[in-house]
């Protein structure tokens, strides 16, 4: 049990979980500073990130980490959810940034998350 542990965070640590959790913050940041700039901010409304897209798409990621623990041919499979969910995350952030004024080309802007 201990090896399986141990081949299951060998997969998901690292740099990608450190990854998911600074791309979260700074959504949640600039979801903030959208809010205030909108004068739409509300205290009773911060945990609603924690119900957001984003963090349904980090647990399955996890949940194909225990996949490809016990069946590597899963390996491409979690590898190409991880460059997803990091252009989700950074398609987010984009939208927020366009919000606040960010001079974003419109033929990238068309992509973001809005």
């Amino acid at each position: 049990m201990e090896t399986f542990f141990q081949d299951f965070w060998a997969m998901v640590d690292g740099a990608k979980t450190i990854t998911f959790l600074v791309l979260f913050i700074v959504d949640f940041i600039a979801g903030v500073v959208v809010a205030i700039k909108a004068g739409e901010f509300a205290f009773n409304k911060l945990a609603n990130c924690l119900s957001s897209n984003v963090l349904f798409l980090i647990a399955g990621y996890y949940l194909i980490g225990l996949m490809v623990t016990q069946d590597p041919a899963w390996q491409a499979v979690l590898i190409g959810s991880y460059a997803l969910i990091i252009a989700t995350m950074v398609a987010n952030i984009g939208g927020k940034l366009k919000k606040l004024g960010l001079p974003i080309p419109d033929s990238i802007s068309k992509l973001l998350v809005k």
